[in-house]
């Protein structure tokens, strides 16, 4: 039971406790982080339910977004670099510096890498950054100039929206486009998401360098219940393709309002997207299920692959041992229940949407992890 107060220690006992608890809590952290790796490594949250470690520390161990996504990168990179876990420990490094580091740790040959780690050591946020800057110089940022609504006009208790079209008023929030450079192109992260603190000053280094390239989701903001915020960096075909969009659509979005653009693009896709999931197959059972035209074929039809998605809702149905269901919604997949490979059919019984994750589990479980990987190398050889 923690004490209601600590107003009976003297200075000197407040002092030594604080210190033996901050000793602790690196000793708790770095075995934290040795948990996540292994647990990541036998990929023990398919087996839960749940499609990445990432979910699994959200969903199971109650962690925020922030924490799940920093400890699952300083968990992989410690498990490349063991020496990681030891510096968390006594101190010489702290959760913020691995996880700067990470990305460039996972690209630098393991003697340069323990160097950089050696380096590392012992080094605020701010010292971590002017040292990657020195190692690993970006270059000059763009310069930006965008109008600031003044403090006395009704309307800047609102987020101003940005144009794309200095020439026409918008009547809603449009996309900011500001040129990164003639190569930028989107990029997307595999199970994690992480928002960069904001400076601390015009002057301020707390924000690193440029590291090298990574997957980073696109930032979604929620701003009240009924609008978002979405930033991001797009490549110059998609600004291109923009263009040729505000031209086309001129007559239905005069202002060339480019998130109006792609919301009408949005609503044409879905559109017939429904339509072809209306279609029907040339064969049906009695209850207008679709059938495949050859169920010993591994390909489904169209139309059978929309009535499985609409069956499943879109969502992962592996269900664990404890009964829960996986929520993943992303990057699902169609899957035989009996493998193809054991004799089963393409037919809406032995159909069903899985996870990436849970798909690649359900193989290993079934067909063994050994030919899994034989399967790997094959297909990678031929790319």
């Amino acid at each position: 039971m923690l004490p209601r107060s600590l107003s009976h220690l003297s200075d000197r006992a407040l002092a030594e406790q604080l210190e033996t608890l901050v000793s602790r809590e690196r000793v708790h952290a770095a075995e934290l982080l040795a948990h996540l790796a292994e647990f990541d490594a036998r990929k023990l949250y398919r087996p839960a339910g749940y499609a990445s470690l990432y979910v699994y520390c959200v969903k199971a161990l109650g962690m925020s977004e922030d924490v799940a996504c920093r400890r699952t990168i300083a968990a992989r990179a410690s498990r490349r670099h063991t020496a990681i876990l030891a510096a968390l420990a006594d101190g010489r490094l702290h959760l913020t510096a691995v996880v700067t580091l990470a990305p460039y740790l996972k690209r630098l040959p393991r003697q340069a890498a323990v160097a950089l780690l050696e380096a590392a050591e012992r080094r605020s946020k701010h010292d971590l950054a002017l040292m990657l800057a020195t190692r690993f110089p970006s270059p000059d940022v763009p310069t930006s100039v965008r109008p600031v609504m003044p403090a006395s006009d009704p309307a800047a208790t609102e987020r101003a929206p940005l144009t794309t079209r200095p020439d026409t008023p918008s009547s809603g929030s449009a996309l900011q486009v500001t040129p990164m450079s003639c190569t930028s192109a989107p990029a997307r992260i595999s199970d994690v998401s992480m928002t960069s603190a904001p400076p601390l000053g015009p002057l301020s280094l707390a924000v690193p360098p440029q590291p090298p390239p990574q997957q980073i989701r696109a930032q979604v903001v929620p701003l009240s219940a009924e609008r978002f915020e979405l930033r991001g960096t797009i490549s110059r075909d998609f600004h291109e393709k923009i263009q040729k969009l505000r031209e086309l659509f001129s007559h239905v979005v005069p202002n060339g309002d480019a998130f109006a653009l792609l919301e009408r693009c949005a609503d044409e896709v879905l559109v017939r997207a429904e339509r072809r999931g209306t279609t029907r197959a040339s064969r049906v059972e009695a209850d207008g299920t679709p059938l495949a035209v050859d169920p010993e074929h591994r390909q489904a039809p169209e139309a059978l692959r929309r009535f499985i998605w609409h069956r499943d809702g879109g969502q992962c149905t592996f269900v664990s041992e404890s009964g829960r269901r996986c929520e993943s919604r992303e990057r699902v997949e169609l899957d035989h229940v009996v493998p193809v490979a054991k004799g089963g059919r393409t037919e809406a019984g032995n159909l069903r949407l899985l996870c990436r994750s849970h798909n690649q589990f359900e193989a290993e479980r079934q067909l063994g992890p050994e030919f899994i990987r034989q399967r790997r190398s094959q297909a990678a050889q031929q790319r």
